[in-house]
Parts: C-alpha cells; structure tokens; sequence
C-alpha cells in the first residue's frame, strides 16, 4: 500500500482478472482507477463513474489516464470498508 499512497491514480490494464485485489486495495487508498470498460472478474463490481473512468478499446486507454490525472479532484471516493 505504500506506492498506493504516494499515486493518484491506479491504471488497472486487463481485459480478466480473477479475484481482483489489487483493484480493491487501490479503491480502499483512496485511488481513482482506470480500467477496460468490459473487464472480466470480480473487480469490475466495484467500479462506477465516482471512482474509476473505463474505457472501450486498449489503444485509447492513455487518453483515459491522462484524464484521471487531469481530473483527479472529480472523484469521489469512499475508502470506509
């Protein structure tokens, strides 16, 4: 959680991923996260347009991080568990 911390943003580049903790951790950080918008897995469950920007295709996904960058202080973020 260290690197976490000292981030802005978590950039989460996968189209599947299993039990998503990573995801999670950057979530309970307080990070927005930047993920593939038809992302398979647990981890897509907790994604909406408070906390993450998703996009469609892999070759846009840096427009998609610079605007999380650029916008950091849009997000609302709750990191209560």
């Amino acid at each position: 959680s260290h690197l976490l911390n000292q981030s802005k943003v978590f950039a989460f580049f996968t189209k599947e991923e299993g039990v998503a903790k990573a995801l999670q951790e950057a979530l309970l950080c307080g990070l927005p996260v930047v993920a593939y918008k038809n992302l398979k897995g647990g981890g897509a469950d907790y994604l909406n347009s408070d906390n993450s920007i998703l996009f469609e295709k892999f070759e846009n996904a840096h427009k998609s991080l610079i605007e999380a960058v650029e916008n950091y202080d849009k997000f609302t973020l709750h990191t209560e568990t």
